[in-house]
């Protein structure tokens, strides 16, 4: 280093605060400052180092989608990566023709709903969901097998309530909220054409109610190891036959060999909930599959559809006061939807090879620190 090189601080000094004692309370010896000075932005729920991080890579997104030319493309040859990503920016930013469309593009979906007439209907639903990205009954993934490093397989697992988890709709606590989502389910219901949206959200509160009775709770959540238990297709079918998961599989357009094996995370919750799947509850499943139509596709359905859905999970729920802008969520869309493509195009510009270098030697060199640590406990 040379006298006029200055060496980069590894902590912000500026904010610590000295009034407070590092042996009292080290956290806000070492933060005070920057607590006592920073404000949250108002479209989100805190802030930090490395949400400062996620909004520059997020200008950077913006500054590649707007940046993309026009589509060249007429019609008779495949759409490059490019031209989707622009086209699926720009759908998103034509709030005239958004307004305009208000809840039609998920009509179709809600004929089906009203199409269904047993059980099985319900099942095919579910796979449905599965391949729209619509919020269903249990979710799954591909990742690493814990039990096998080496391969991926299926993880699945417990899902299908509109309340963070099972707690809010059984804790005395959460009663004003539960309170608040029913008034959220009748509007969201009503905007969406439903004259009966009060009945309708009385039949999702207490069907949820009923599947967050399976739910495993936070605390049991946090045991992995009894949240590994392996099965194969045939083991999963026979453990929770109302579930009819080839039936699902098949609706979801998901060749069977995927869940081969697959990692289930609460076998009771599987079990259980799908003694609820039948033709005697087939109008409460029906106003839940309306609900999670309309709720998931809210945020990319007209004004009126995003304001109201924001206020409960992002006010209510959240305590976020504002709105993200549009562009903000156009890029949260596109990222979704084409991440991958765009990840190209963010790599291409912002990651050069050194710096991939300077990661992989980061990466080693903790791995190594990683190793030796590990072998020397007893």
């Amino acid at each position: 280093m040379t006298s006029e090189q200055t060496p980069t601080p590894v902590l912000d000094l500026s904010a610590i605060d000295p009034q407070v004692r590092v042996q009292d309370d080290l956290f806000r010896h070492v933060n005070g400052s920057w607590l006592a000075s920073t404000e949250i932005p108002a479209d989100q729920s805190w802030t930090g180092a490395f949400i400062k991080l996620r909004d520059a890579a997020e200008e950077a997104v913006n500054a590649i989608i707007t940046g993309l030319p026009a589509s060249a493309q007429d019609g008779d040859g495949p759409a490059t990566e490019e031209d989707k990503i622009a086209a699926l920016y720009a759908s998103f930013m034509d709030t005239a023709a958004v307004e305009a469309a208000g809840a039609t593009p998920i009509e179709p979906l809600l004929a089906e709903v009203d199409a269904v007439t047993d059980a099985d209907g319900i099942i095919a639903l579910l796979g449905r969901f599965a391949r729209l990205g619509v919020s269903g009954l249990f979710g799954f993934d591909a990742d690493a097998d814990p039990g096998d490093p080496q391969r991926m397989i299926m993880f699945t697992g417990q899902s299908g309530l509109g309340l963070p988890d099972e707690s809010f709709y059984s804790d005395e606590k959460y009663a004003e909220i539960r309170t608040q989502y029913a008034d959220y389910l009748t509007k969201i219901l009503t905007l969406a054409g439903f004259e009966d949206a009060a009945d309708q959200a009385t039949r999702v509160l207490g069907l949820e109610t009923s599947v967050a009775a399976q739910h495993w709770d936070r605390v049991r959540n946090r045991d992995m190891q009894a949240k590994y238990n392996l099965m194969s297709l045939d083991d999963l079918d026979k453990s929770a036959p109302g579930l009819r998961i080839r039936a699902y599989l098949t609706a979801a357009e998901i060749d069977e060999i995927a869940f081969a094996e697959v990692v289930v995370q609460q076998p009771s919750f599987l079990t259980g909930v799908a003694e609820l799947i039948t033709t005697e509850r087939l109008d409460d499943w029906k106003s839940w599959a309306r609900f999670k139509i309309v709720n998931s596709f809210a945020p990319y359905l007209s004004g009126e559809f995003v304001d109201t859905r924001f206020a409960f999970y992002g006010t209510t729920l959240n305590g976020i006061p504002s709105l993200k802008d549009r562009w903000k969520r156009g890029v949260e869309l596109v990222e979704g939807g084409l991440g991958e493509a765009v990840g190209k195009i963010y790599v291409d510009r912002h990651f050069p090879p050194a710096a991939k270098e300077r990661m992989d030697e980061l990466v080693d060199n903790l791995i190594a620190a990683y190793r030796e640590s590990i072998s020397e406990l007893d």
